[in-house]
């Protein structure tokens, strides 16, 4: 499922920094928290787990208004509005609760140099596309895929023009279907066909983009991830999961948010 939140600013100036996705991501798992006891007993207790690492399927958009600009480390939106589309992936007989957990909720964005604050005004629930097993798509957030090579230290952040790259989607692309669906797994060994023809392409030029995360503490990082138009070939479940969830990795801390191309 997908929501369009819609936020009212509260502050006279909306000046908030470009690397705001960290905050985003705390105050969407706070609410999620207060939700009800036994959806919250799921998100924290358990989620969807793969060798004891919980997974938190859930992603978000770019915040988005106009007009804006932006000036060295700041984005300035000129307007009382944003939005904000925030995906999950849930077990049917929870998402009734997500609906009216975002409505007249309060966020402040921001660091010790700016922030603001603002009020959800409207939550739409978003109608689901019709999935089909080739659809083309546009990451609209940084999509991130790494591979760790034997000699590596860390994880690399792959090029979609990396020869490895399209490998490394569909691998894990699988693994976390495995782990969100693990209901299905014997249904994705009889169709083991289909998953093998899965394919992606790229269609756009890729555009690098970095975002720190925590920004201005100890643990500050910096995560590499590229937007850009592609071509994917998979099981209709297989594009509705990365829909409500995200494509790629790091999904809850903004990343790989893409939208269908018609």
């Amino acid at each position: 499922m997908r929501l369009r939140i819609t936020l009212k600013s509260e502050s006279d100036n909306c000046q908030l920094p470009i690397n705001y996705q960290y905050v985003v991501h705390s105050w969407i798992y706070s609410v999620l928290q207060k939700a009800d006891a036994e959806f919250s007993q799921f998100l924290h207790d358990d989620g969807y787990r793969d060798r004891g690492k919980a997974f938190k399927f859930f992603h978000f958009s770019n915040l988005t208004g106009l007009p804006y600009q932006v000036k060295g480390d700041r984005i300035i939106f000129d307007t009382d509005y944003l939005h904000l589309t925030v995906g999950f992936l849930l077990p049917d007989a929870m998402q009734k609760f997500i609906l009216g957990l975002f409505n007249k909720q309060r966020l402040v964005l921001g660091d010790k140099r700016s922030s603001a604050a603002f009020e959800v005004e409207e939550v739409q629930l978003l109608a689901r596309p019709h999935f089909q097993t080739t659809m083309n798509y546009r990451a609209q957030t940084p999509l991130v895929i790494s591979k760790k090579e034997v000699t590596d230290r860390y994880a690399q952040y792959l090029s979609p023009e990396d020869g490895r790259y399209e490998m490394c989607f569909i691998n894990h692309m699988l693994q976390k279907y495995k782990i969100a669906v693990p209901q299905l797994v014997d249904e994705v060994s009889a169709e083991v066909d289909d998953f093998i023809a899965m394919q992606w392409k790229l269609q756009s030029a890729p555009r690098k983009k970095g975002v720190t995360i925590k920004e201005g503490t100890p643990q500050e990082t910096q995560i590499i991830g590229y937007v850009y138009d592609f071509e994917f070939t998979a099981p209709p479940k297989i594009h509705q999961m990365a829909y409500d969830a995200g494509f790629g990795e790091k999904n809850s801390l903004g990343f790989g948010f893409c939208q269908l191309l018609n």
